[in-house]
């Protein structure tokens, strides 16, 4: 990152970048800042995949915490046969 803001025009600066790399860190950010964000769920393992599905409902929208970009690493969980 260091490299990126000394060799290229960053307006947001490395720090936001850092920050919007990370889903989970991302929401927390953007509720801390006192902004609306649809209800969601961090999710570690089956157990908690499955308690958060009781809790959001179906459809639920699973998504990667890093990585995931234009609909790359997110699946539509449209019913219980989808976590199959």
């Amino acid at each position: 990152m260091t490299w990126l803001e000394e060799n290229a025009y960053l307006p947001q600066k490395s720090s936001l970048l850092l920050l919007t790399q990370d889903r989970e860190t991302e929401k927390a950010a953007i509720e801390k800042a006192g902004c609306v964000v649809a209800p969601y769920q961090i999710i570690h393992n089956e157990v908690e995949l499955t308690d958060a599905i009781k809790l959001l409902q179906y459809p639920s929208v699973l998504k990667t915490c890093r990585g995931g970009y234009d609909g790359k690493g997110q699946v539509v969980l449209r019913t219980e046969q989808d976590l199959a």
